[in-house]
């Protein structure tokens, strides 16, 4: 009976721990045109998106790499699975005429740990004039990585 009931607690407490974990990592989108949906998107623009998340203390530093798109206008982060297109989460601001964008801001934890958790369930778009559903779109990919502290601590004899 006793061994029933610590079963039972340790059932009942997975669902918190999946919650809870991850907590920081890395993740990535490759743009293209090809990719916007619903299309057509611009097929000669490209590109790279390189997002940090920490979802400990909700924040998200971001960095857009595009080519091949002379005007492009703002990058968003989008929930949604490929092929489907998701709202609006959050703006990532508009690369500039070297076709780069960056920066960091506060998001909800939540968010930051689902990202985190299912990142293939986001995408991120970039705008252009001509191109009302996004001229370069890509889905993330990636996840929880330990930074190097983390990979410290858990290195460390005991």
């Amino acid at each position: 009976m006793k061994l029933h009931r610590h079963i039972c607690w340790a059932l009942a407490l997975l669902p918190a721990a999946a919650l809870a974990a991850p907590s920081n990592g890395r993740l990535e989108a490759s743009l293209t045109g090809y990719q916007v949906a619903p299309g057509p998107g611009d097929t000669g623009a490209t590109g790279t998106v390189r997002l940090r998340v920490a979802g400990g203390s909700g924040s998200l530093c971001w960095e857009v790499l595009l080519r091949g798109l002379a005007r492009a206008g703002e990058a968003h982060l989008h929930r949604g699975e490929a092929g489907t297109f998701g709202p609006v989460l959050f703006a990532l601001g508009t690369p500039g005429p070297q076709g780069r964008a960056s920066g960091c801001a506060p998001i909800e934890r939540r968010l930051a740990r689902e990202m985190l958790r299912d990142p293939h369930r986001f995408h991120v778009d970039v705008h252009a004039a001509g191109f009302p559903n996004g001229a370069a779109r890509g889905q993330l990919r990636g996840g929880y990585r330990p930074d190097r502290e983390t990979r410290a601590r858990s290195s460390t004899p005991r």
